[in-house]
């Protein structure tokens, strides 16, 4: 939008953020509350409550962090929170192995709270840059026993389709998944070899994923 699309009230301070209304999850949720009942008695409300609609204006940061309306709801997780599993995979079947994400989860009866999904474009250049042409999609997972199981299968199709792991959201991936998915990698260290050459530079995902040599 252009700052005459705006209502005129709005044109003077086009990027003020209206102030929302603080509403909270005022405290840790048992883990019981998050199942496949409630799960969709909140999908039915959402879509009761938000209807398609076209030709409307929203501020970015509503458009951008559609969560950050409730404060602290990782609180709705549970004590043990969750883990957000993203991936990108390409169009040339990308449906399909949508499909076979969606379904393991639940044959597995590992249901996501939150599921996000969006086309992606082309790579930004950077060595270790997460997208391509393809569909991303994000998933919250609540932690539970046997969780980390799921996601190495949910892993293992996007290996096969060619698609890869978001780093920034990586809690659990393994090194072997990360080198098989990230082609660039080499030259990457190459590069981080010339500008750091003492390997000072190094973080706790870098060395779980082997990013840096020597790391484990």
């Amino acid at each position: 939008a252009v700052t005459d699309d705006l209502p005129p009230a709005r044109r003077p301070n086009p990027f003020v953020i209206p102030r929302k209304r603080d509403k909270s999850v005022p405290f840790d949720l048992p883990e019981f509350v998050l199942n496949p009942l409630s799960l969709q008695a909140f999908n039915n409300l959402y879509y009761a409550t938000h209807p398609a609609r076209e030709g409307i204006l929203v501020d970015y940061n509503t458009y951008f962090y559609p969560l950050d309306s409730i404060l602290q709801w990782n609180r709705a997780y549970g004590k043990r929170g969750f883990v957000q599993w993203q991936c990108v995979l390409p169009y040339e079947n990308g449906v399909k192995s949508l499909d076979d994400i969606l379904r393991t989860a639940q044959q597995r009866r590992t249901y996501p709270f939150l599921s996000v999904l969006k086309r992606m474009g082309e790579s930004s250049g950077g060595m270790l840059s997460f997208p391509m042409p393809g569909y991303t999609i994000a998933l919250d997972f609540p932690v539970r026993n046997g969780l980390f199981e799921v996601l190495n299968e949910l892993d293992a199709i996007v290996l096969e389709a060619g698609g890869r792991l978001y780093l920034a959201k990586d809690a659990r991936m393994s090194a072997e998944t990360f080198h098989a998915t990230y082609a660039l990698l080499p030259r990457w260290r190459e590069v981080k070899a010339q500008v750091d050459p003492q390997g000072l530079l190094q973080s706790d995902l870098a060395r779980r994923l082997q990013i840096v040599e020597g790391g484990k």
